[in-house]
Parts: structure tokens; C-alpha cells; sequence
């Protein structure tokens, strides 16, 4: 027969089995059919980037060179006569007056008045095509003419001394208007016709 104080270390045992057995408990698993529960996910955060700013490209435009030269910017300057084996020739300067650079190239227009009173071009030949020339404030440029001297060799009753003309208030057609030649704007030609060169520098 156990005394009092045996059931009592007895008691005191089986709480003890009870609680370390509780501790080791394996977790129930999930009903079948119940939906998993899983963390909730966290997306990664980088820290702002310290890369410079992309600033846009300029393009910076090369400077536009001159421009035409206009009837006010090109001045009558001078005419130069020589002649040679029978050739006539005439060389035609005019000079910048303007404040600017200003270009030619190629050959003149040149235009003149009938006996009527008409604006015509005049009829010429033309040597071989010059480049651009810029014409700087105050300096020159020039175009030379060249037609048979007189009869030239040429006999009086030649097919190329069939019809002499003679052209009057004879100009130079630039941009904007025409440059006067003054009284050098009088051009005769007995046989054949004019010829007439591209802008250019002044020679020497």
C-alpha cells in the first residue's frame, strides 16, 4: 500500500513525461485540399544610380560662306584695251564697295539695248568655265572680252564678216540688277562674234 508520499513523486513524474513529450511534438501537417500559405515576396531595392545626366549633343553649323555679289555691292571700275595678231581684247575690272565678302563665277551675263529700245542679251561665245572667286570689301575682280581686231586676216567679203554689229549700252547682269560699263558700254564687231571669259582675279 503506497503511503502519501510516494503518490505524491509518482504525480510529479507523469507531469513531467507529459510536458517533455508535448515539447517534441512533430506539427500537424495540412489538411488535404487546403491552399499552401507561402511567404510573402519581397523585391529587391538598389540604391538610386549615381551615373551623370546625358546631356544632348550640339551640332554646331559651319559658317555660310559669301554670298552672290548683287549690282549694288560690285562697282564699274576700269577698262584695259590691248591687242594681238589680229584679236582685240578688253579687260573689264570692277571692285567691292560693299562691307562684305561676296562671290562670282562663271561667265557674266551681259545684256544690251537695241535700236528699238529692247533689253537683249548680247550674243557671245564663251571660253571654258572659271571657278568661284570671293571678292573681298575694296579689292577687284575682272572678265576679259576678245573679238577680231577689224577684219582680223579675215577678207572683206568673208561669210564671217557678212554681219557687223554693233552693241550699245552694253551691262553686266548681276543679282538684284545690272552694273553700267559707262561709255566703255559700246561693243563693235566686224567679223565673227565675241568672246567672252569667266570672272577672275586680277593679274599682275
Amino acid at each position: 500500500m503506497s503511503t502519501p508520499h510516494a503518490r505524491r513523486y509518482l504525480a510529479v513524474a507523469a507531469l513531467s513525461v507529459a510536458g517533455l513529450t508535448a515539447g517534441c511534438a512533430t506539427p500537424l501537417a495540412s489538411p488535404l485540399g487546403a491552399p499552401a500559405t507561402s511567404a510573402p515576396s519581397v523585391s529587391p531595392t538598389f540604391p538610386p544610380s549615381s551615373a551623370p545626366p546625358i546631356n544632348p549633343t550640339h551640332t554646331t553649323n559651319p559658317p555660310a560662306g559669301p554670298t552672290s555679289c548683287t549690282a549694288t555691292m560690285l562697282a564699274y571700275d576700269s577698262k584695259r584695251a590691248e591687242g594681238a595678231m589680229g584679236t582685240a581684247y578688253s579687260t573689264f575690272t570692277f571692285r567691292n564697295s560693299g562691307s562684305v565678302s561676296c562671290r562670282v563665277d562663271g561667265p557674266p551675263g551681259l545684256t544690251y539695248v537695241d535700236s528699238h529700245g529692247a533689253t537683249l542679251p548680247v550674243p557671245v561665245n564663251h571660253d571654258a568655265a572659271g571657278g568661284e572667286v570671293v571678292v573681298t570689301p575694296g579689292s577687284k575682280v575682272q572678265f576679259v572680252s576678245h573679238e577680231v581686231n577689224g577684219y582680223g586676216g579675215y577678207a572683206p567679203g568673208a561669210p564671217e564678216c557678212a554681219h557687223p554689229a554693233t552693241y550699245n549700252h552694253v551691262v553686266v547682269v548681276l543679282p538684284g540688277g545690272s552694273v553700267s560699263l559707262g561709255a566703255d558700254g559700246t561693243w563693235s564687231v566686224q567679223c565673227g562674234m565675241i568672246t567672252v571669259g569667266s570672272w577672275a582675279p586680277p593679274g599682275p
